[in-house]
Parts: structure tokens; sequence; C-alpha cells
């Protein structure tokens, strides 16, 4: 019972059971989220209109202009690159379909200036060709697809009208992406069929197919999963990526421990390389693998090896309750009690530092966060600037407190990543605790 808990418990945090390219935003964070956005992109927008710098130089060519906002950007300067672009529509105009052009496009949307990206969509929704304006929707889906604005994705994939305008390789992603949302949507059926289009020769089909053996597995379809991944790791394009084919391999493998297919899992474990990031979890399902076998020496030695590395993986964190309870199948409760002993000191030191580490952050915001979207940085930062530049004691307090909004996302967001890891360490504490005093019953 112990052992099936870990097993799903190690699929989960591998990323093999969730979209792992997609954030984890509950609906009713992701609602209040994107009302920040609508909030933040319309404050943006009248900023940039009321306040307008003086002297905005006037290139005569889109490629003179792109290389002014391009120096601007690099030195951090996102105010004076947007103003650049908005200074200078009648260029932008006259030259809609110049490469330029997309990359001025492109840039506003890296620097989350969505109104005035939308300026630029307007102007070509107006004058463009159908491959220009479908350029633009499968950027703007990309760029709603990183703010989990699910509809708005869909919406602007559906509007590709010119089936030409992508490349294979943003053809094929766009499929990906399409499917993804879809399973996000709980339409998992109809996401299998998107993932179908990516030919097996295309940089994206491993994704694709990984994602597809997803949707299998959200519905109970684990021999449909096996197979999709089994015939996935032959193709030519997956050999060419090595760490997302050891990502499949541990798939593989892990799926293969839920079939009891010991010896197999372990032969596909073997497979994946010493230096993928995929390691770590590779040597713990050799180790489950072991004890399940009742190779208990094996199965010790591999939970041995995580336990002497000083990571926050969770194959290495895993490793000190499961070296505990192979002790306990060897019949060893003294030397099973003392590892349990060490597995409690251990949790709980990880517990501290974690909840302490959380604190920490919550007083002290770091943007840089792990547990933070890039996005948030950014509107953040702008907010700050937007502050100063306020023409009115009105204006300067709403947009006051729209940072202050923005601060109380910040800080959920950071509560929900550290929470999600002392949720962790606190359900190996208590199993940990657990075994160790099932030892003790027993002696009773």
């Amino acid at each position: 019972m112990m052992s099936r808990f870990i097993v799903l418990f190690v699929l989960i945090a591998a990323g093999l059971l969730a979209n792992a390219d997609t954030p984890s935003a509950t609906p009713n964070l992701r609602e209040t989220a994107q009302k920040l956005f609508a909030d933040f992109y319309a404050q943006s927008g009248l900023i940039h209109k009321n306040y307008q710098q003086k002297n905005i130089k006037k290139p005569n060519t889109p490629g003179e202009l792109l290389t002014l906002i391009t120096t601007e950007v690099s030195a951090h300067q996102r105010f004076s690159a947007i103003q650049l672009v908005m200074g200078n529509l009648p260029l932008i105009r006259a030259n809609i379909e110049a490469d330029e052009v997309m990359g001025m496009f492109d840039l506003l949307l890296a620097m989350e200036a969505l109104e005035q990206a939308k300026a630029i969509f307007l102007i070509a929704a107006q004058t463009a060709s159908d491959n220009t304006i479908s350029k633009m929707h499968y950027r703007l889906a990309l760029f709603y697809y990183a703010h989990e604005d699910w509809k708005k994705v869909l919406k602007e994939m559906d509007a590709i009208s010119a089936r030409n305008a992508l490349t294979q390789d943003e053809s094929d992603y766009a499929y990906v992406i399409y499917g993804i949302v879809l399973q996000n949507l709980k339409q998992h059926r109809q996401a299998i069929t998107y993932y179908d289009q990516v030919a097996n020769t295309s940089q994206y089909y491993g994704y694709a197919q990984l994602n597809k053996a997803i949707a299998f597995l959200r519905q109970g379809w684990w021999t449909d999963a096996d197979l999709t991944i089994e015939s996935a790791v032959t193709a030519e394009s997956i050999s060419k990526n090595p760490e997302l084919l050891n990502r499949l391999f541990l798939f593989i493998g892990y799926a293969q421990i839920h079939h009891e297919f010991y010896r197999n899992a372990r032969d596909s474990f073997r497979k994946i390389s010493v230096k993928s990031e995929y390691a770590d979890k590779a040597l713990l399902g050799i180790g489950l693998c072991a004890i399940h076998q009742g190779d208990f020496a094996g199965g010790l030695n591999a939970f041995n090896l995580l336990k002497k590395k000083n990571t926050d993986d969770v194959a290495v964190i895993e490793s000190r309750l499961l070296s505990a309870y192979t002790y306990v199948l060897l019949g060893k409760k003294d030397v099973a009690s003392e590892h349990y002993a060490n597995a409690i000191a251990y949790y709980q030191n990880k517990l501290n530092a974690s909840m302490a580490e959380k604190q920490n952050s919550l007083d002290n915001i770091p943007l840089d966060s792990e547990y933070l979207p890039g996005w948030l940085k950014v509107h953040i930062e702008s907010l700050q600037e937007f502050k100063q530049l306020a023409l009115s004691n009105s204006e300067r307090a709403k947009i006051s407190s729209l940072y202050d909004q923005y601060l109380l996302l910040t800080k959920t967001l950071l509560s929900k990543g550290y929470d999600a890891h002392i949720e962790v360490l606190s359900s190996y504490l208590a199993q940990s605790q657990l075994g160790q005093a099932q030892l003790y019953d027993k002696d009773k």
C-alpha cells in the first residue's frame, strides 16, 4: 500500500500526470489574475497616451526604428521603447508588411505592452495581407497561453486564416498548444485529435505524443498511454532531442511499475542518461523496482546513492523514507527505526527551512522566484514607473491601488509554490513518523 502511494506521488511530481508546459494556477486565482491584467493593460494604454515623451526620434525606415527600440529594450528602458513605437505609427502603417514591424510586435508582447501591440494589429487588420494578420494572431495566441487565458488562445488560433502564414514548426507547435489548452478545459478526447496532426518528423512530435499519453491517462486509459510513448521513442525526430527521450523513458518506466512490469521498468530507467535532469527520478524508479522484485540490496543501493545528493529533487527527498521502509521489508526493525529517526529529523529540518524561506520571501518579495511567472515582474516594475509618471493624484492613487493588488497576487503565488513543497515534506514526515510508530506497536 505504501509503495503504491509513493509510486503515484512520484508520477505526479515528475510532471507525468500534468501538462508540464503550463502554469498551475487554480481557476479562482486565474480569474483574479486576468482581472488585474485587464486593469494593467488599460492603465498602460492611458499612461502612454497621456504622457508622451518629447523629441521622439523619427527614423526613415522600419529597420532603423527596430534598432532604436531594441537598444532601449537592452538598456531596460521599456517605457522609452514603447514610446518609440507609438510615436512612429505612421511609419509602421506604411511598412506594415515588413519583417521589422513583426519584430516590433514581438517586442511589445515581450514587454507586456498588449494595448500598444493591439494598435499595430489594428493597422494590420485594415491594410495588411492575410499572412501578416495570421502571424499576429499566432503571436497573440502564444501571449495569452503564457497568461493562461485559454478561451482567448483558442480564439486567436481559430482566427488564423492563412494556412501558409506559419512555418511548419510554428504550425506543429500551434497544434500542441491547442491540445494542451483543450486539456486544461477538460476536453481530453478533442485534444488528442490535435496531437495527431503533428507528424513524426517534427521536432514537436515527442511533446505531442507525451501530451497525448497524458490525455489517455486522464481518462484512465493506461494501456493506450503506454503504447503511445513506446511508439514515440522509436521516432527519429525524438532521437535528436536526448532530454525529451529521457523524459519519455521515465514515463514508460513509471507506467510499467503501475502495471507491475518491474523488470521492463528497470530496463526503461537504465536508458536514461546519468547526466539527465530525470536521472534522480530514474534512480528512484530502479530502487522501487528492486524492492518489488525482492532485490533489497539493489533497492538500498539506489536509495543510498540518492541520499548522498544535496538537492530538493523529490526523488532525493523520498529516498530517506524508502530506505527506512526497505529495512522494514528486510525484517531489520532496529535498523529501520534508526533510519526512520534520521528521516524524521531530515524532513523536520527541511520543513523548518522551507517555512522560514517562505516567510522571508513574503517579507522581501523576490520577483525572480521560480514560483512567479516572468510577466509578473514586468507588470510590477512597470506600475512602479507609472506611479512616477502619473499626471494627477487621482491617477496616482489608482495606480497605487493596482500595484497593491499585484503585490497581493504575488504573495499568493509565492505562498502557493512554497505550500506545495511544504505539503510534500509534511507528507513524508508524517509517513516516517507513522512507520516508526508501527514498528513500536508491533513490538508490544
